[in-house]
């Protein structure tokens, strides 16, 4: 268990380094190797422990997916957001008016 353990944090740190190298978030690369990770556990020789693992929807929600939002605002671009603003409330604005207007 912890050599699959091991082995996971080597994955990550190595896709830490390609997501910088060819620019794409790390959370989208973290979630793309996760689903590769998935579909070839059974053929992957240190994997098989990690697959009696069981992730309740509460350690997703709880954990996970706060962890996931927070190094995606912290590495968010102020000055990109700044200037989609105006659009995005543009957007949310049709959206919350009554259809019969």
């Amino acid at each position: 268990m912890v050599g699959a353990l091991v082995g996971l944090m080597v994955i990550a740190a190595a896709l830490s380094a390609l997501a910088k190298r060819f620019k794409i978030p790390f959370t989208v690369a973290l979630v793309v190797a996760g689903a590769l990770l998935a579909a070839l556990a059974d053929r992957i020789g240190f994997l098989p422990p990690i697959g009696t693992l069981e992730v309740t929807p509460e350690a997703v929600f709880f954990v996970f997916l706060p962890t996931l939002i927070f190094q995606s605002a912290f590495h968010l671009d102020a000055r990109a957001l700044r200037e989609n603003l105006a659009a995005t409330g543009r957007g949310h604005g049709c959206k919350l008016r009554r259809p019969d207007r």
